[in-house]
Protein backbone atom coordinates (compact mmCIF):
# COMPACT_ATOMS: atom_id res chain seq x y z
CA UNK A 1 0.00 0.00 0.00
CA UNK A 2 1.07 3.77 -0.69
CA UNK A 3 2.41 4.56 3.02
CA UNK A 4 1.91 8.76 1.87
CA UNK A 5 -1.54 7.84 1.66
CA UNK A 6 -2.02 5.63 4.86
CA UNK A 7 0.05 8.11 6.66
CA UNK A 8 -2.93 10.72 5.18
CA UNK A 9 -5.61 8.72 6.23
CA UNK A 10 -4.70 7.72 9.69
CA UNK A 11 -3.98 11.17 10.70
CA UNK A 12 -7.55 12.24 10.13
CA UNK A 13 -9.34 9.06 11.45
CA UNK A 14 -9.75 10.61 14.61
CA UNK A 15 -11.41 13.40 13.23
CA UNK A 16 -13.91 11.42 11.37
CA UNK A 17 -14.45 8.47 14.34
CA UNK A 18 -15.43 12.02 16.50
CA UNK A 19 -17.30 13.99 13.95
CA UNK A 20 -19.51 10.33 13.06
CA UNK A 21 -19.87 8.57 16.10
CA UNK A 22 -22.72 10.72 17.28
CA UNK A 23 -24.70 10.94 13.52
CA UNK A 24 -28.01 11.26 14.12
CA UNK A 25 -29.37 7.56 13.54
CA UNK A 26 -32.47 4.99 14.64
CA UNK A 27 -32.78 1.66 15.29
CA UNK A 28 -35.51 1.29 13.22
CA UNK A 29 -35.08 3.58 10.05
CA UNK A 30 -36.90 3.52 6.84
CA UNK A 31 -36.28 0.42 4.57
CA UNK A 32 -35.42 3.39 1.64
CA UNK A 33 -32.39 4.60 3.87
CA UNK A 34 -30.66 1.26 3.14
CA UNK A 35 -29.19 -0.07 0.02
CA UNK A 36 -30.53 -2.18 -2.49
CA UNK A 37 -27.79 -4.70 -1.89
CA UNK A 38 -29.14 -5.31 1.83
CA UNK A 39 -30.68 -8.21 0.03
CA UNK A 40 -28.15 -11.01 0.47
CA UNK A 41 -26.16 -13.71 -1.17
CA UNK A 42 -27.31 -16.87 0.82
CA UNK A 43 -25.28 -19.61 0.77
CA UNK A 44 -27.11 -22.68 1.01
CA UNK A 45 -24.92 -25.64 -0.61
CA UNK A 46 -23.99 -29.27 0.74
CA UNK A 47 -20.69 -29.02 2.26
CA UNK A 48 -18.15 -31.56 1.76
CA UNK A 49 -17.10 -31.48 5.32
CA UNK A 50 -17.07 -29.02 8.22
CA UNK A 51 -13.69 -28.27 10.26
CA UNK A 52 -15.19 -29.46 13.89
CA UNK A 53 -11.51 -31.25 13.90
CA UNK A 54 -9.59 -29.16 11.73
CA UNK A 55 -10.08 -27.31 8.46
CA UNK A 56 -8.89 -29.12 5.03
CA UNK A 57 -6.81 -27.11 2.51
CA UNK A 58 -6.90 -26.59 -1.30
CA UNK A 59 -4.44 -24.59 -3.00
CA UNK A 60 -5.17 -21.10 -3.92
CA UNK A 61 -5.25 -22.14 -7.56
CA UNK A 62 -7.77 -25.43 -7.20
CA UNK A 63 -9.92 -22.71 -5.05
CA UNK A 64 -10.15 -20.07 -8.48
CA UNK A 65 -8.26 -17.42 -6.45
CA UNK A 66 -5.78 -15.17 -7.88
CA UNK A 67 -2.47 -16.47 -6.90
CA UNK A 68 -0.07 -12.96 -7.77
CA UNK A 69 -2.75 -10.57 -5.91
CA UNK A 70 -2.46 -13.72 -2.65
CA UNK A 71 0.93 -13.01 -3.03
CA UNK A 72 0.97 -9.28 -2.77
CA UNK A 73 -1.15 -9.56 -0.25
CA UNK A 74 0.92 -11.75 2.55
CA UNK A 75 3.45 -9.22 1.66
CA UNK A 76 1.49 -6.11 2.78
CA UNK A 77 0.61 -7.93 5.77
CA UNK A 78 3.90 -9.03 6.86
CA UNK A 79 5.44 -5.82 6.94
CA UNK A 80 2.55 -4.42 9.36
CA UNK A 81 1.78 -5.45 12.72
CA UNK A 82 -0.84 -8.35 11.90
CA UNK A 83 -0.05 -11.59 13.79
CA UNK A 84 -2.22 -14.22 11.83
CA UNK A 85 -4.39 -14.38 8.68
CA UNK A 86 -6.53 -17.21 7.25
CA UNK A 87 -8.56 -16.93 4.16
CA UNK A 88 -11.48 -20.14 3.88
CA UNK A 89 -12.58 -20.04 0.49
CA UNK A 90 -15.67 -22.59 -0.10
CA UNK A 91 -14.89 -24.25 3.04
CA UNK A 92 -11.38 -24.99 3.11
CA UNK A 93 -8.51 -23.04 4.03
CA UNK A 94 -6.13 -21.36 1.28
CA UNK A 95 -3.88 -19.65 3.38
CA UNK A 96 -2.92 -19.17 6.65
CA UNK A 97 0.33 -16.78 7.53
CA UNK A 98 1.40 -16.36 10.75
CA UNK A 99 3.96 -13.34 11.74
CA UNK A 100 5.65 -16.24 13.97
CA UNK A 101 5.25 -19.68 15.37
CA UNK A 102 4.63 -18.16 18.54
CA UNK A 103 0.86 -17.09 16.78
CA UNK A 104 0.36 -20.56 15.30
CA UNK A 105 -2.68 -22.13 16.83
CA UNK A 106 -2.15 -19.99 19.60
CA UNK A 107 -5.13 -18.43 21.50
CA UNK A 108 -5.15 -14.38 20.74
CA UNK A 109 -7.24 -11.61 22.06
CA UNK A 110 -10.23 -11.28 19.74
CA UNK A 111 -11.25 -7.89 21.65
CA UNK A 112 -14.82 -6.53 20.22
CA UNK A 113 -15.24 -9.40 18.10
CA UNK A 114 -16.47 -11.16 21.33
CA UNK A 115 -19.23 -8.76 20.80
CA UNK A 116 -20.76 -10.72 17.62
CA UNK A 117 -20.23 -13.94 19.38
CA UNK A 118 -22.59 -12.40 22.08
CA UNK A 119 -25.22 -11.10 19.78
CA UNK A 120 -25.14 -15.15 18.00
CA UNK A 121 -26.10 -16.36 21.72
CA UNK A 122 -28.81 -13.87 22.15
CA UNK A 123 -30.50 -15.47 18.55
CA UNK A 124 -30.06 -18.94 20.15
CA UNK A 125 -31.68 -17.94 23.82
CA UNK A 126 -34.66 -16.00 21.52
CA UNK A 127 -34.80 -19.56 19.43
CA UNK A 128 -35.00 -21.81 22.82
CA UNK A 129 -38.17 -19.49 24.47
CA UNK A 130 -35.90 -17.82 26.98
CA UNK A 131 -35.99 -14.60 25.59
CA UNK A 132 -39.33 -13.79 23.46
CA UNK A 133 -37.48 -11.36 21.28
CA UNK A 134 -35.41 -8.57 20.62
CA UNK A 135 -38.57 -6.26 21.41
CA UNK A 136 -39.14 -7.39 24.86
CA UNK A 137 -38.31 -4.93 28.03
CA UNK A 138 -34.74 -5.40 28.98
CA UNK A 139 -36.30 -4.09 32.69
CA UNK A 140 -37.62 -8.04 32.47
CA UNK A 141 -34.14 -9.30 33.13
CA UNK A 142 -31.94 -6.28 34.65
CA UNK A 143 -34.98 -4.97 37.49
CA UNK A 144 -32.20 -2.68 38.45
CA UNK A 145 -33.56 -0.63 35.92
CA UNK A 146 -36.73 0.39 37.32
CA UNK A 147 -34.71 1.80 40.10
CA UNK A 148 -33.31 4.39 38.01
CA UNK A 149 -33.76 8.21 37.85
CA UNK A 150 -34.73 8.63 34.34
CA UNK A 151 -37.58 6.52 33.72
CA UNK A 152 -36.61 6.69 30.20
CA UNK A 153 -34.21 3.92 30.73
CA UNK A 154 -37.80 1.91 31.29
CA UNK A 155 -37.81 2.33 27.25
CA UNK A 156 -35.11 -0.16 26.55
CA UNK A 157 -35.57 -3.08 24.13
CA UNK A 158 -32.85 -5.94 23.54
CA UNK A 159 -32.92 -4.08 20.30
CA UNK A 160 -31.46 -1.07 21.73
CA UNK A 161 -28.32 -2.80 23.10
CA UNK A 162 -28.01 -4.81 20.44
CA UNK A 163 -27.99 -2.34 17.67
CA UNK A 164 -26.34 0.02 20.59
CA UNK A 165 -28.74 2.97 20.06
CA UNK A 166 -29.60 2.98 24.08
CA UNK A 167 -28.87 6.83 24.34
CA UNK A 168 -26.27 6.55 27.01
CA UNK A 169 -23.56 9.00 27.78
CA UNK A 170 -20.98 6.42 26.94
CA UNK A 171 -17.96 8.35 24.95
CA UNK A 172 -15.81 4.96 24.55
CA UNK A 173 -14.60 5.68 20.89
CA UNK A 174 -12.78 8.89 22.08
CA UNK A 175 -11.81 8.58 25.33
CA UNK A 176 -11.17 5.27 26.78
CA UNK A 177 -9.74 6.17 29.80
CA UNK A 178 -12.42 8.03 30.82
CA UNK A 179 -14.99 5.42 30.56
CA UNK A 180 -13.90 2.00 30.35
CA UNK A 181 -11.17 2.46 33.40
CA UNK A 182 -13.92 3.16 36.08
CA UNK A 183 -16.50 0.72 34.13
CA UNK A 184 -13.39 -1.98 35.35
CA UNK A 185 -12.49 -0.75 38.20
CA UNK A 186 -15.80 -0.59 39.63
CA UNK A 187 -17.83 -3.08 42.13
CA UNK A 188 -20.52 -3.20 39.76
CA UNK A 189 -20.60 -3.11 36.30
CA UNK A 190 -24.25 -3.19 36.11
CA UNK A 191 -24.80 -0.66 38.30
CA UNK A 192 -21.83 1.81 36.42
CA UNK A 193 -23.75 1.06 33.21
CA UNK A 194 -27.47 1.90 33.74
CA UNK A 195 -26.15 4.93 36.71
CA UNK A 196 -24.69 6.40 33.04
CA UNK A 197 -26.97 9.61 32.20
CA UNK A 198 -28.87 9.47 28.97
CA UNK A 199 -27.16 11.80 26.08
CA UNK A 200 -30.44 11.16 23.74
CA UNK A 201 -33.20 9.24 23.64
CA UNK A 202 -33.03 5.43 23.52
CA UNK A 203 -33.22 4.35 19.62
CA UNK A 204 -32.66 7.70 18.12
CA UNK A 205 -28.30 7.60 18.16
CA UNK A 206 -26.19 5.30 17.77
CA UNK A 207 -23.01 5.02 19.74
CA UNK A 208 -20.14 2.59 20.20
CA UNK A 209 -20.80 1.15 23.76
CA UNK A 210 -19.51 -2.06 25.66
CA UNK A 211 -21.68 -1.59 28.44
CA UNK A 212 -24.47 -2.14 25.91
CA UNK A 213 -22.98 -5.81 24.80
CA UNK A 214 -22.14 -6.37 28.55
CA UNK A 215 -25.68 -5.96 29.73
CA UNK A 216 -26.90 -8.77 26.77
CA UNK A 217 -24.02 -10.93 28.21
CA UNK A 218 -26.23 -9.99 31.59
CA UNK A 219 -29.58 -11.03 29.83
CA UNK A 220 -28.24 -14.61 28.66
CA UNK A 221 -27.59 -15.33 32.32
CA UNK A 222 -30.86 -14.35 33.88
CA UNK A 223 -32.60 -15.37 31.06
CA UNK A 224 -30.86 -18.78 30.78
CA UNK A 225 -29.96 -19.84 34.86
CA UNK A 226 -26.57 -20.57 33.20
CA UNK A 227 -23.57 -18.27 32.84
CA UNK A 228 -22.76 -17.05 29.02
CA UNK A 229 -19.60 -19.25 29.05
CA UNK A 230 -21.96 -22.15 30.06
CA UNK A 231 -24.63 -21.21 27.74
CA UNK A 232 -22.07 -20.77 24.79
CA UNK A 233 -20.41 -24.17 25.43
CA UNK A 234 -23.56 -26.29 25.64
CA UNK A 235 -25.29 -24.41 22.60
CA UNK A 236 -22.81 -23.51 20.24
CA UNK A 237 -19.02 -23.95 21.04
CA UNK A 238 -19.24 -27.56 21.61
CA UNK A 239 -20.71 -28.24 18.46
CA UNK A 240 -17.98 -26.35 16.28
CA UNK A 241 -15.27 -28.30 18.45
CA UNK A 242 -14.38 -25.69 20.58
CA UNK A 243 -13.62 -27.11 23.90
CA UNK A 244 -13.70 -24.93 27.39
CA UNK A 245 -9.62 -24.39 27.07
CA UNK A 246 -9.60 -23.48 23.63
CA UNK A 247 -10.32 -20.17 24.52
CA UNK A 248 -10.81 -17.50 27.39
CA UNK A 249 -13.23 -15.69 28.54
CA UNK A 250 -13.13 -13.15 31.69
CA UNK A 251 -15.80 -11.86 33.97
CA UNK A 252 -16.34 -8.96 35.55
CA UNK A 253 -16.60 -8.13 39.64
CA UNK A 254 -19.52 -9.79 40.41
CA UNK A 255 -19.01 -12.94 38.26
CA UNK A 256 -20.79 -11.69 34.82
CA UNK A 257 -19.23 -12.74 31.45
CA UNK A 258 -17.93 -9.78 30.08
CA UNK A 259 -20.43 -9.56 26.58
CA UNK A 260 -18.40 -7.25 24.57
CA UNK A 261 -14.47 -7.69 24.80
CA UNK A 262 -12.28 -9.71 27.01
CA UNK A 263 -11.97 -12.99 25.24
CA UNK A 264 -9.06 -14.80 23.31
CA UNK A 265 -9.77 -17.76 21.26
CA UNK A 266 -7.29 -19.22 18.29
CA UNK A 267 -7.75 -17.90 14.29
CA UNK A 268 -8.90 -21.23 13.60
CA UNK A 269 -11.06 -21.12 16.05
CA UNK A 270 -12.67 -17.92 14.75
CA UNK A 271 -12.81 -18.92 11.58
CA UNK A 272 -15.32 -21.55 12.52
CA UNK A 273 -17.39 -18.82 13.70
CA UNK A 274 -17.67 -16.87 10.40
CA UNK A 275 -17.99 -20.11 8.78
CA UNK A 276 -21.18 -20.75 10.70
CA UNK A 277 -22.85 -18.02 9.89
CA UNK A 278 -21.84 -17.99 6.56
CA UNK A 279 -24.19 -20.95 6.18
CA UNK A 280 -26.82 -19.84 8.14
CA UNK A 281 -26.41 -21.16 11.30
CA UNK A 282 -25.28 -24.83 9.70
CA UNK A 283 -23.49 -27.36 11.64
CA UNK A 284 -22.82 -30.83 10.48
CA UNK A 285 -26.32 -31.27 10.03
CA UNK A 286 -28.06 -29.31 12.94
CA UNK A 287 -29.18 -25.69 12.74
CA UNK A 288 -26.81 -24.15 15.78
CA UNK A 289 -28.28 -20.97 14.88
CA UNK A 290 -31.43 -19.85 13.99
CA UNK A 291 -30.72 -18.68 10.00
CA UNK A 292 -33.65 -15.59 10.57
CA UNK A 293 -31.38 -14.62 13.19
CA UNK A 294 -28.12 -15.28 10.71
CA UNK A 295 -29.84 -12.75 8.29
CA UNK A 296 -31.59 -10.58 10.63
CA UNK A 297 -28.59 -9.53 12.88
CA UNK A 298 -26.20 -9.42 9.99
CA UNK A 299 -28.65 -7.35 7.78
CA UNK A 300 -28.38 -3.35 8.28
CA UNK A 301 -30.21 -2.10 11.21
CA UNK A 302 -28.07 1.37 12.41
CA UNK A 303 -27.06 3.70 10.07
CA UNK A 304 -23.55 4.84 11.58
CA UNK A 305 -22.22 7.37 9.16
CA UNK A 306 -18.77 5.39 9.60
CA UNK A 307 -18.42 4.12 6.08
CA UNK A 308 -15.76 7.25 5.69
CA UNK A 309 -13.88 6.29 8.48
CA UNK A 310 -13.29 2.48 7.61
CA UNK A 311 -15.99 0.71 9.49
CA UNK A 312 -19.28 0.72 7.86
CA UNK A 313 -23.19 0.76 9.48
CA UNK A 314 -24.44 -1.70 12.20
CA UNK A 315 -26.70 -4.57 12.38
CA UNK A 316 -26.92 -6.60 15.76
CA UNK A 317 -23.65 -6.70 17.47
CA UNK A 318 -21.95 -7.10 13.79
CA UNK A 319 -20.59 -3.72 11.31
CA UNK A 320 -22.72 -4.49 8.06
CA UNK A 321 -20.74 -3.13 4.58
CA UNK A 322 -21.84 -2.71 0.98
CA UNK A 323 -18.39 -3.69 -0.77
CA UNK A 324 -18.06 -2.19 -4.69
CA UNK A 325 -16.80 -4.78 -7.35
CA UNK A 326 -15.05 -3.34 -10.32
CA UNK A 327 -17.93 -4.53 -12.47
CA UNK A 328 -20.37 -2.15 -10.89
CA UNK A 329 -21.97 -4.87 -8.76
CA UNK A 330 -22.33 -4.04 -5.35
CA UNK A 331 -22.37 -6.95 -2.50
CA UNK A 332 -23.25 -7.11 1.19
CA UNK A 333 -20.37 -7.99 3.72
CA UNK A 334 -20.47 -8.45 7.39
CA UNK A 335 -17.54 -8.57 9.93
CA UNK A 336 -16.50 -8.28 13.91
CA UNK A 337 -14.32 -5.92 14.68
CA UNK A 338 -11.90 -5.65 17.44
CA UNK A 339 -9.61 -2.84 18.94
CA UNK A 340 -6.35 -3.07 17.28
CA UNK A 341 -7.08 -4.97 14.38
CA UNK A 342 -9.26 -8.07 14.67
CA UNK A 343 -10.99 -8.87 12.11
CA UNK A 344 -13.84 -11.80 11.33
CA UNK A 345 -14.68 -10.93 7.81
CA UNK A 346 -17.53 -12.59 6.11
CA UNK A 347 -18.11 -11.98 1.87
CA UNK A 348 -20.88 -14.50 1.32
CA UNK A 349 -20.94 -13.42 -2.34
CA UNK A 350 -17.54 -15.19 -2.52
CA UNK A 351 -18.12 -18.15 -0.07
CA UNK A 352 -15.37 -16.54 1.59
CA UNK A 353 -14.50 -16.10 5.58
CA UNK A 354 -11.12 -14.17 6.51
CA UNK A 355 -9.69 -14.17 9.89
CA UNK A 356 -6.94 -11.25 10.88
CA UNK A 357 -5.18 -10.84 14.36
CA UNK A 358 -3.02 -7.98 14.87
CA UNK A 359 -1.38 -5.15 16.96
CA UNK A 360 -2.11 -1.74 14.81
CA UNK A 361 -2.22 1.59 15.97
CA UNK A 362 -6.01 1.66 17.38
CA UNK A 363 -7.16 5.08 15.64
CA UNK A 364 -6.10 3.17 12.30
CA UNK A 365 -7.19 -0.38 11.74
CA UNK A 366 -10.55 0.82 10.12
CA UNK A 367 -8.94 2.30 7.19
CA UNK A 368 -6.36 0.20 7.17
CA UNK A 369 -8.55 -3.45 6.95
CA UNK A 370 -11.06 -1.28 4.49
CA UNK A 371 -8.08 -0.95 1.98
CA UNK A 372 -7.03 -4.83 2.49
CA UNK A 373 -10.85 -5.69 1.23
CA UNK A 374 -11.10 -3.24 -0.97
CA UNK A 375 -7.58 -3.71 -2.65
CA UNK A 376 -6.80 -7.37 -2.25
CA UNK A 377 -9.61 -9.53 -1.15
CA UNK A 378 -12.40 -8.67 -3.94
CA UNK A 379 -9.09 -8.77 -6.24
CA UNK A 380 -8.36 -12.45 -5.52
CA UNK A 381 -11.41 -13.40 -7.38
CA UNK A 382 -10.44 -11.36 -10.66
CA UNK A 383 -8.31 -12.99 -13.66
Amino acid sequence: MNQIHKALVYTFLPLLLAGCIEANTSSLPASEDFPAEAVRTQIDKERDYYPTENWQTKSPAVLGLNEEVLKELTDEVRHEDVYSMLLIKDGYLAEEYYKSIAFDNSRTPINSVAKSITSSLIGIAIEQGHIEGINQKASDFIPEILDQEDTRKQNWTIEHFLTMTDGLDWPETTSWNEIMVPLESSENWVEFILSRELAYEPGMKFNYNTGSSHLLSVIIERASGQSTKQFANEHLFSQLGIGTMDYFWDIDSNGYYTGGYKMEMAPADLAKIGYLFLNGGRWEGDQLIPQEWVETSTAYHTMTELNTAGFGDYGYQWWVKTLHLDTGELIHSYYGSGAFGQKLIVIPHFDIVAVFTSNLPNESYGLYFEQITEQFLLKLFEG
